[in-house]
């Protein structure tokens, strides 16, 4: 398992060899037999901050 934070994936495919490989925005290939991509989220506290006055 590889963990790629920051990281963003530009493009997945299929090699002619049948494996599954994403490019990441660096460049980097990764070959894989399964691919979890995974979002964060930032929370809005200055939203709940002014819902709290």
């Amino acid at each position: 398992m590889h963990l790629m934070p920051g990281r963003r994936v530009d493009a997945r495919r299929r090699r002619a060899d049948g494996v599954l490989e994403v490019v990441l925005d660096d460049g980097t290939a990764l070959a894989a037999n399964v691919i979890v991509v995974l979002l964060g989220a930032t929370p809005r506290v200055d939203l709940a901050a002014r819902a709290g006055r």
